[in-house]
Order: structure tokens, then C-alpha cells, then sequence
């Protein structure tokens, strides 16, 4: 029988609202619609001056657009910079895709997820491509022109963006600590969606699903931990992190947690 430890507050579509207002402090206590307005104003002062701004060289308002709108159909996958070209349907070449990329990482819009690749294993067994990322998924809704009602009623787009709420949160989480966050894909084609390690060496191993799939997450994370123990140190927890439900340990030892109770 599982321990049980707390039910989150929030249902999809609370969770929606809160994805879409973004992680900015001061949102919190605005209107709903006053808030969502926020990302998408903070969107086009990018695309109009932040993104040339950062280095003084001129660059298209529609095409910084464009790119953003596909970095976030493309979030949380391993989408590459090939495939992200085109996504825009030849509105640029890899060249100029590349430069954007990287200005929009100067002023830190884009933060990709790097591969982790644990220290005794051989890095040849190990896909080293970064996801693709953006610093706060009410940007990438904005983007999208996706609103709460909408992700709610989209799960397949829902899904990507909730990934990336859970990147930020955990990024936010595990920094004071030291930590940093990773995801793992072998060639073997065992993905698991985020790696958290510190620099001690400690590390936890996270599976994200939006409202199902824990048994293919819990599957996913203990083949990982199968795959390495002989070679490298056993994981200081193993979490499936929800978008709803309750806060328990499951019979394997697998942590469940709603994103609510996370901070908790």
C-alpha cells in the first residue's frame, strides 16, 4: 500500500492559469486577463528590441517571432536546430536560425536542457543533445497564442509546456543547492525527462506526466536505475511529477508528487 503525505490544490485548469501567468512575482496577485498580458508584452519588447539589443546588431522582428513561436511548438523535445529551420518553412537558413538562437540566449530566453551523462558510463552510450527549452513556458504559451482554456482542452500541447513549468520550478528549487538539472536519452532509447545532480555526485532521476502515465514513468525510472547500478551511485530518490493528484510514496519506493505540494 502506497504512503499517503497530501493532496495538491490544484486542478488542470488552476495549473493552466498558472502557466500561462508565468513564474514573475508580481503576477500573483493581478487578474487573471492582467496578467496574461504580461508574457505577451514581454514577448514583443523581445522581438522588437532585446533580441538586437544584446549585441547591437539589427535582427528581424517577424523572424525572432517566428523562431520563439517554433522553439516553443519544439519545447521539451530534442528537436534540432534542422529541424526547428524547417519548422519556419524557409523564413531563414540554419545560419541565421543559429544567430537567434544564440542572441535569445544571451538575454536568457532560451536555457536548453543539457544531456546528462554519469561519470563511469561510457559517453558513446549516451545521446548528448540538448531538449530544446525557454525560461518561463507563459513566453512559449504567448507565443502559441494558447491560453489557459485552451491547454486545457489541448492536453498534447499542454504536456510540453507543464514539462517546461517543471524544468523552471526544479531549476528554482535545486539552485541554492548547487544543482543542476539534466535530462538522460541512451541509444538504447530509454529517455527520462530530468536529471537532477549536485556537485557532490548526489543525483535524483524525474519522470513528468501531466494527468497519467505513472506506470510507463515508474517503468522509465527504475530501467535507468537497473541500467547504472553497477556502475555508478544509486539515485537519492526516484519522482513522478504530476500536474494533479496527491503527494505519496509508492510501494517501490518511487515518489509521486503534484506539482502544488512540490516546494512543500
Amino acid at each position: 500500500k502506497d504512503d499517503f503525505y497530501a493532496i495538491s490544490e490544484l486542478d488542470l485548469e488552476k495549473l493552466a492559469e498558472a502557466l500561462c501567468k508565468g513564474g514573475w512575482p508580481a503576477n500573483l496577485d493581478m487578474e487573471l486577463q492582467d496578467a496574461l498580458n504580461v508574457p505577451k508584452d514581454y514577448l514583443e519588447g523581445i522581438v522588437n528590441s532585446d533580441i538586437s539589443r544584446t549585441d547591437g546588431v539589427k535582427r528581424d522582428p517577424d523572424t525572432a517571432r517566428q523562431l520563439i513561436r517554433s522553439l516553443s511548438r519544439n519545447i521539451c523535445t530534442l528537436s534540432s536546430t534542422e529541424n526547428i529551420v524547417k519548422d519556419m518553412k524557409s523564413v531563414a537558413c540554419r545560419k541565421t536560425v543559429s544567430d537567434y538562437i544564440n542572441a535569445l540566449r544571451n538575454i536568457f530566453l532560451v536555457e536548453d536542457i543539457p544531456a546528462w551523462s554519469p561519470v563511469l558510463m561510457s559517453k558513446a552510450r549516451v545521446r548528448t543533445s540538448v531538449k530544446r527549452n525557454i525560461t518561463d513556458p507563459s513566453i512559449a504559451a504567448a507565443a502559441l497564442n494558447a491560453g489557459p482554456k485552451r491547454l486545457v482542452s489541448e492536453t498534447e500541447s499542454f504536456g510540453p509546456l507543464f514539462e517546461s513549468l517543471c524544468v523552471r520550478d526544479l531549476r528554482v528549487y535545486s539552485m541554492p543547492l548547487g544543482g543542476k538539472v539534466y535530462h538522460y536519452h541512451d541509444n538504447t532509447g530509454l529517455e527520462v525527462d530530468m536529471i537532477i545532480e549536485l556537485e557532490d555526485g548526489r543525483w535524483g532521476a524525474i519522470e513528468v506526466k501531466l494527468a497519467s502515465g505513472e506506470e510507463d514513468a515508474a517503468s522509465n525510472l527504475n530501467r535507468l536505475v537497473n541500467k547504472i547500478s553497477s556502475e555508478y551511485n544509486p539515485p537519492s530518490f526516484k519522482m513522478i511529477l504530476m500536474g494533479v493528484g496527491y503527494f505519496r510514496k509508492r510501494t517501490d519506493g518511487i515518489i509521486v508528487v503534484p506539482v502544488g505540494c512540490l516546494r512543500d
